[in-house]
This record gives C-alpha cells, structure tokens and sequence, in this order.
C-alpha cells in the first residue's frame, strides 16, 4: 500500500481513518517525481482522490514531468468550498512541475464549476510551485476560465514561478494569467527563458490580470534582457482597486510596448507601490482606465518612462519631468530626454550635488547653478527643445551673502543673505528699467525668526510698500513692469492661494506625511460597526489632499464561515475611541473577510483619497470594523500611513 513520505511507517488508509492527515499525494498513485518518469497519470489520479474525498493535494520536493494539462476544478471538491477551500500543500523547498513538452496550452489550469458560486479560500503553499511549460499560444500557468464565467475569492496563492519555454519565439507565448479573482493575495513570477541570447521575443505578457479586484499582489515579471520585447505586466480588463505591493519587471527590446500596459478601460484605481522597471524600453504605458496610482517609481535604464498616461490619476503621478531623478545622469542626453516623449525636460549634471532642479505647479523648470558653473545649450535633431522667448534670464549675483541692511545696485539680479545674525532690510534698485528682475534668497535658513524685508525704491510691490521673507530659506522674485514691482514667485504665501491661483508661480511647502503602528484594538460583534480607536492623525500644509492606507491582518476568531468587514474613516476634533458608535467620513471601499477556520488570518489594505481638507487642521484616522452576522471581529498588525499629495 502506498506511503507518504511524512508517514512512511503508517499506510494512508489507516492514517485517512486515524485522522492523522487528510491529503492525497501523486506518489499514492505511482508517481515517481524523479524528473524523467512521466507523472501525468499519477497527478491526475491524486487530483481526483482530493476532490472527490474534500482533501488537501500534497506535494514532496521533486520535480514531477507532466506531458498534457493538468486540470484541477475546485468546483469539484467536496469539501466545503465557502469555509474550507481547497489546499494545494507545498514544501518549503517548493516543486517543479515540468510540462515543457507541451506546446499548446496550459501546464497547470485551475477553474472552479461551482454552478455559478465563487470558490473561496483557495490555498496554494507555503512552499514555491514552479510550472514549466512551452505553450505558444497562451501562459503556461491560468487561474479562472477565460470567459470570467467562474471565480476565485479569498484566496492566497504564496509563491508561483511561471516559466515558459517556447522555442518558437511566438509573439503569443506568455507567463502567468489570472482570470476572475477578488480579495486574495496572491505573489507571481514570470519567466520567458529559451530565447535568443537568453532572452525571449514574445510580445505577450508575462502577467496578465483581466478582472482582479481588492487583491494584494506581488509581481515579479523578468521577459529578458536587451533584446526582450514581451509586456512584464498586462492589465487587460476590469482589475479595480488592487494593492501591488511589489514590482519588478525587466523587457529591453525596442518593440516592447512597456513594462506595464494598462489597455482596459475598466481598469481603475489600482495603486503601484514603488514599482522597479528595469531595463524596460518603456516604463508605463496606460492607454485606457482611470485613477491608477504610481507612486514613488523607479525607472532604471528605460528610455522613455511614461509614454501614455491616460490611465493614470495625474495629481499622483510623479511624471518624468516632475522627478529628474528619474533620469539617469550618466545616460546621454540624446537617449535620456529627447527621446523621452515629454514636453518639459532638464538633462543636467547633479554629481557635485551644487545645482538644483525644481519644477512648479504649471510644469515651469527651474535650475539654478552654483558659482562657477555655466549652463550650456546644444543644438539638437529634435528642434523647440529649450525656448528661451519668455524667459527671463538672472545672470549676475551679489556675493558674498549679506548680513547687514544692503540696496540692490545695477545688475545685481540675484541677493544671497545671511540672516543668522538679524533681521536684513532689501532695498530694490533705485533706477529700475521696465522688465529688470530681482531675486531674494534666505542663504542661512534663519528668516523665519530674522525676517527679511524687501522695499522698492520706486513704484511698489503688487500695490503694497514692502514684502516679507518669513520662510527658512525662503525666496521672493519679482519684475518691474516700469511702473511698479511684480511678484512672480515666493516661498511666503496664505495657505488658500494654493487652490485659489492668486500666486501663480508659487512651489508649495513641504507635503504632511505620518505613519503610526497602534496597538492591537479589542475587536467587535458588532454588525454594524464600531470605531476601533487607532488614533493615527495628520495635519495638512500644503494642498489639503490625502492618501490614506491602513493595513493589517484581519479575522474572526469566534466564529466559523463568518468573517468581518472594514473601511477606512477621518475625521476632526476628538478622536473616537475603541469601540466608539461610527463616527465621522468614511472613504474607500469596505472589503469583507470570510472565517475559514477561527484560527485563520488574511491581510487587508484599505485606502482612498481625500480631498478639500483645511490646511492647518489636524485630522484624526482611523477604520470602523463589523462582524458580518455572528462572532468576534478583530484586527491586528495595523499600520496607518497618510500622504499629502498634489
């Protein structure tokens, strides 16, 4: 009687009956998973001994070789698909499914048949499956059927290698693709191997997501090197509202569209955490969708980092010409601006750290050069590439910084001062010439308590006798129009300029951010909800607008097939405490957890963003947590993290 390897000393049916473990393994059915020997037979037999008697299928570490599709329905399985799921139970050291003889579709495809109903808690790990396949034309891996007419929910995949083989260099050949899912977690890597120089020509995706919704996940999508042409990720429906906690994705070939292609109009309000491309000819390119957030992206080595940004939510989109640290310093200009495909870009050399590149709220660059250093301009094929028609140009400075009460002589356009020892009193040009500038800069940082002064010698300054730098290495610029002085930017401002346009040109202050890790709250039986007293807080500065995350691990530890639902509130005044009734705004969606067991937990993320906050006041944050009809729901692990953005 066959063995498992854990148990070799007890046969499987007396175990079965002791209770001792309820799995089924492929070497129960003969399965040798030596690489060589073909296992198909003996794979398909335990899949079905699993389903059929509501089991966990297990896995040892080997390589087990499959010569056709391995079709694992959990709609199938008797066991209790809306608490228990389906376990597909992997070793640590992870196993190799070695389908690389087939050629025409999946090695492994999971679907569920469950007369319409999703299949939840489906559970693939701790360990690692790599799938190996050669398919030309489609992935080697799929979760879900193609026509969306099934789904998975709450489910969790640990970790899944996607590699595909295909020597045929097929432009179809693909990765990993995932069909319907929602609130899972699930952590993917796709490989496209067997090309030429190491690399593969496949313009499919190494990932595909068409209709994931609420999900955390994890992608890691390498389509080769300089020559690889495929797309890392593929979002190509109605995948809304998921966390990608981590991504990297390398394709270099000059025909790749991007390492990620957003091309569904359906596609909304996906977040991407620092996102890594590297080697990718393009970095993003979303031609459809809505409100997809890429935040804090780091663009190594491609030439042109967001070429389509239609997809993309811009008031939380650092674009290239926003970041210049997007750009590499060391690339050529030629490869690194021109070819960039954005409308403003400064190439410069930063490695002194003595220069400095800011951009304004209207897409205006400025740079500033130290003493000593010249800007140069090259000609260019490009041609409308520097357009100096209605710049005005500050070209002379008056060093070293002042400390004392000084008047700005002729030419000097540009005043470093040193308030560290007072206060500092400007008197502008007394002679100006319609269109002379004047630039007043905080040089020691000390004009929040030293204020500077700044007072024209003739005319006056937007209608009043002086203007201040209150600011720690504030500035004010200006113009004279021949009649008067004009501001064209300052650090000083009200806080409802930002929003009502009266300074046009002005850099806002530095943005709020906060980050807390409160203690675990009591949870609730509550159904309705309660407060549960997080306490984490931010104070806008700057544009009033927030992006709020809390995340944590969520679950129900008193009640079986029940679970517990939670969503994200703000709010002024006193904070609410733990198990206060539902106070203040609620934002975001409110994802639901299922108990499978009291003992199982799941990470959640709930996020949104908020807008028309008052700058200056202090906003509490927080989450209203509910059991759904029965039980205790709780939450652990939380951390809170709230971003002010533009």
């Amino acid at each position: 009687m066959a063995t498992d390897a854990g148990n070799a000393s007890t046969p499987r049916t007396a175990r079965l009956n002791l209770n001792l473990n309820k799995n089924v393994t492929p070497e129960d059915k003969g399965a040798k998973g030596d690489g060589t020997t073909d296992d198909t037979a003996a794979i398909n037999a335990a899949v079905s001994d699993a389903l059929s008697l509501g089991y966990s299928l297990s896995f040892l570490h080997k390589t087990y070789k499959v010569t056709s599709q391995i079709t694992i329905d959990v709609g199938t399985s008797t066991a209790n698909l809306q608490s228990d799921g389906f376990k597909i139970v992997l070793p640590d050291a992870g196993i190799d499914l070695d389908g690389r003889t087939i050629t025409s579709g999946p090695t492994l495809s999971i679907i569920c048949t469950n007369a319409g109903a999703a299949c939840n808690n489906l559970w693939i790990g701790p360990g690692r499956i790599s799938v190996k396949g050669a398919n030309a034309t489609g992935p080697v891996f799929q979760l879900g059927a193609n026509d969306l007419s099934d789904s998975f929910t709450i489910s969790q995949i640990n970790y899944l290698i996607c590699q595909n083989s295909d020597a045929t260099q097929s432009t179809t050949a693909a990765g990993c693709k995932v069909n319907k899912v929602g609130a899972s977690h699930l952590r993917l890597f796709a490989y496209m191997a067997n090309g030429n120089d190491g690399t593969s020509s496949s313009a499919a995706a190494g990932v595909e997501l068409v209709q994931v919704i609420q999900s955390d996940l994890e992608i890691q999508s390498n389509m080769g090197g300089a020559s690889a042409n495929g797309t890392p990720l593929l979002i190509s429906g109605a995948s809304i509202g998921n966390n990608l906690l981590a991504f990297s994705g390398t394709a270099g070939g000059t025909s790749n569209p991007a390492c990620i292609v957003i091309n569904s109009a359906n596609a909304k309000n996906n977040t991407f955490l620092s996102p890594y491309f590297t080697g990718c000819y393009k970095g993003v390119n979303a031609t459809a969708g809505a409100g997809n957030l890429i935040a804090n992206a780091n663009f190594v080595g491609v030439n042109t980092a967001i070429p389509n940004d239609t997809g993309l939510n811009g008031g939380l989109l650092y674009k290239p010409q926003v970041f210049g640290a997007m750009f590499s310093n060391l690339a050529l200009p030629n490869t690194n601006c021109i070819n960039a495909g954005v409308a403003y870009v400064t190439c410069f050399d930063a490695a002194d750290n003595s220069q400095a590149l800011f951009v304004d709220g209207t897409a205006k660059v400025y740079l500033g050069l130290s003493s000593g250093h010249n800007l140069k301009v090259l000609n260019n094929t490009g041609g409308n590439r520097f357009d100096l028609t209605n710049v005005g140009v500050m070209f002379k400075s008056n060093s070293p910084a002042q400390n004392t009460s000084i008047s700005q002589a002729s030419g000097d356009y540009y005043l470093s001062i040193d308030t560290s020892g007072g206060a500092v009193a400007v008197t502008l040009h007394s002679s100006p010439n319609a269109g002379e500038t004047a630039f007043i800069l905080d040089k020691t940082g000390n004009a929040a308590t030293n204020n500077i002064t700044v007072a024209p010698t003739a005319g006056n300054i937007d209608g009043a006798a002086n203007t201040t730098v209150k600011t720690a290495y504030g500035w004010w610029w200006g113009f004279y129009d021949g009649a008067k002085w004009k501001t064209v930017s300052t650090s000083d401002y009200a806080g409802a300029q930002i929003t009502s346009g009266t300074v046009a040109y002005a850099r806002l202050p530095p943005f709020a951010t906060a980050q807390s890790q409160p203690s675990n709250p009591t949870g609730t039986t509550d159904t309705t909800g309660k407060m549960m007293g997080l306490a984490g807080s931010i104070t806008p500065t700057a544009s009033g607008k927030i992006l709020l995350v809390i995340s944590g691990t969520i679950f129900n530890p008193t009640a079986i097939a029940d679970g517990a639902k939670v969503q994200a509130s703000y709010g002024t005044g006193t904070a609410p405490t733990n198990g206060a009734a539902i106070t203040g705004t609620q934002c975001g969606g409110r994802p639901q957890y299922i108990a499978a067991t009291t003992a199982q937990k799941a990470p959640f993320s709930v996020n949104c963003v908020i807008t028309g906050l008052s700058v200056s006041t202090a906003y509490w944050l927080d989450v209203t947590l509910a059991a759904i009809t029965a039980g205790s729901a709780t939450i652990n692990d939380v951390s809170v993290s709230a971003h002010e953005i533009n």
